[in-house]
């Protein structure tokens, strides 16, 4: 009898912790909320309410690195957004990368290289002719450093395509460079990333598709069964 109910005892002692392990903290359940409104979120005006919500995370977890990297990556979604036109006059690049900078200090994770370098992507972008004389050469750095802290992360294969976007043919850029990474981007998002921890990163699936398809290629269904990642 006290050898079942020691045995008993240890088993409520495991699913108690189990279901500790579960609950999410207020800070961490308020980030999710706004991962899931970015998930949602169809017109740029609909990103509004998530970046301020994870402004506010800023303030609350000054030593969370997440709060100003998801803030950062809410302003960079309403920017690549097609129908974005900026009628709020607002520097959505200075705001990211200002946030990422806060982010950087907090954190050496690659993801915050990653969004650096898409910041650095639109700006030479913006830029026109002059930008590649001005970013290209820290773009390239980004991704080297990004690459050899964890080279299987597809985001940043995503972010080679979205440089090779803007590159010209002369340097081996353009299109047809650009939708070869995209589309090995894309199939990695197919079969879906290892499994991460909470809140970590899992973004660029639907971007990747949304790249693929603006340069012309098609994307594969994939298998019944397989996963994908989020936005």
């Amino acid at each position: 009898m006290m050898k079942y109910l020691i045995l008993l005892l240890g088993f409520l002692m495991l699913s108690a912790d189990s279901v500790t392990a579960q609950k999410k903290s207020p800070g961490d359940e308020a980030i999710y909320r706004a991962l899931r409104g970015m998930k949602r979120a169809i017109a740029p005006a609909d990103y509004l309410p998530v970046m301020d919500s994870l402004d506010l995370q800023c303030q609350l977890q000054p030593k969370n690195w997440l709060a100003p990297y998801y803030a950062a990556l809410s302003r960079l979604f309403r920017y690549q957004h097609p129908a974005y036109l900026n009628k709020d006059n607002r520097d959505l690049l200075k705001e990211s990368d200002d946030l990422l900078k806060k982010a950087a200090q907090l954190s050496a994770d690659e993801e915050i290289i990653l969004l650096q370098a898409w910041v650095s992507i639109f700006r030479m972008a913006e830029a026109g002719q002059a930008g590649y004389g001005q970013y290209a050469e820290g773009i390239r750095q980004m991704l080297e450093k990004a690459r050899a802290m964890n080279g299987a992360n597809p985001r940043l294969l995503l972010m080679e395509a979205y440089f090779m976007k803007y590159l010209p043919e002369e340097i081996s850029g353009g299109p047809n460079a650009a939708l070869n990474l995209a589309m090995q981007a894309a199939e990695i998002f197919q079969q879906g990333e290892l499994e991460k921890a909470p809140l970590m990163p899992t973004w660029g699936g639907s971007i990747a598709e949304n790249l693929v398809k603006s340069l012309g290629g098609e994307i594969v269904p994939p298998p019944s069964g397989s996963s994908s990642s989020g936005r």
